[in-house]
């Protein structure tokens, strides 16, 4: 389910990059992004397969990842605004975020993550 998503946001932003020259060939995008995923996915295949598995998860998923998490909080916050980022969901649903929420993206789970990257 995870992949289907991550390729169907990248597709999307991509047609929705160039509007008048991808929305209509969308399934032409879907193919190329499957078809360099299977490419980049190949070297998995060979008998130093695992040691490629072991470096992407070494070096991917720990420090970077929790990294550009810590950004995107800042960013969403700091940069663009909370209020703004309220504002901009109570127009696509209909409410705004409660307070919990807000403290989240503003203050805990920047604060638990630097903890988690230090301590890591």
């Amino acid at each position: 389910d995870s992949q289907f998503t991550i390729v169907e946001t990248g597709a999307t932003a991509i047609c929705d990059g160039w509007p008048t020259l991808l929305r209509k060939k969308k399934w032409l995008v879907m193919l190329t992004i499957a078809v360099c995923c299977y490419l980049l996915a190949l070297p998995c295949l060979t008998h130093a397969g695992i040691y490629h598995v072991q470096l992407i998860d070494s070096y991917a998923g720990t420090y970077p990842l929790i990294i550009v998490a810590i950004m995107e909080c800042i960013g969403i916050s700091y940069l663009y605004g909370l209020r703004r980022f309220c504002k901009d969901i109570a127009m696509m649903c209909g409410y705004q975020p409660n307070y919990y929420w807000q403290a989240n993206w503003a203050f805990i789970t920047p604060a638990l993550l630097t903890f988690v990257l230090i301590f890591s």
